[in-house]
């Protein structure tokens, strides 16, 4: 049961523009929740695309338990895209350069050898050393397990030469700054792809110089 109320669930604003995840047990405080003259302040959509407040949605049947939650008297579907009926905001396109984001984006993997050791074997590697000017950049920041990391040292990736790289160390692939998307929507429920094909993500987001 805890499992399920933690599933993500889609969050549109007003204009049908995806703008993040919910686990289930907020989305469904926002289908409850209603601003001052009364109106929902979401409502959940369906796969045709139909919207429904919570009383509605409450009242459809569902077959399969997995898709299902539970109360001591009743069991309700578990809601996969929810609309906001008001807030008309995009996020802003600002992902924070931090230890955990790193470590989410380059997938718990040493983006040199290819190998998942665990977080407590992984480090932050500057792929051109501090001592050689390198910056503390997502361009130039990759995790490495403690093994590459050691083998790789204060060289360039060229200049290593090790029985482990005779040729030279490589990266897996090209360190970038992300995209607010691709954190926000790691998890893809089949229900959202609609949402968030390239239409959907051609307004321009914020950056962050303004």
């Amino acid at each position: 049961m805890l499992a399920k109320l933690e599933r993500p669930v889609l969050i549109l604003n007003k204009h049908w523009n995806a703008i993040g995840t919910a686990p289930v047990f907020k989305a469904i405080n926002l289908l409850l929740s209603k601003y001052n003259d009364g109106n929902y302040k979401a409502h959940v959509i369906d796969d045709s695309c139909a919207p429904h407040t919570w009383d509605e949605w409450s009242k459809i049947k569902e077959d399969c338990k997995e898709n299902k939650i539970f109360t001591a008297h009743a069991s309700y579907k578990i809601p996969e895209v929810v609309r906001l009926t008001r807030y008309d905001k995009m996020p802003r396109d600002i992902i924070t350069f931090s230890r955990l984001n790193i470590f989410k984006r380059d997938n718990n993997t040493c983006q040199y050898c290819n190998k998942r050791p665990g977080s407590e074997e992984l480090t932050i590697d500057h792929v051109i050393p501090k001592s050689r000017g390198g910056k503390t950049t997502w361009e130039n920041c990759v995790l490495a397990c403690v093994t590459c990391n050691s083998i790789k040292g204060s060289f360039l990736l060229h200049e290593v030469k090790n029985s482990k790289f005779p040729h030279g160390m490589k990266l897996l692939r090209k360190p970038i700054r992300p995209k607010f998307k691709d954190f926000a929507f790691m998890h893809v429920s089949q229900s959202w792809k609609q949402w968030l094909n390239e239409c959907y993500w051609s307004i321009e987001l914020e950056n962050e110089n303004g």
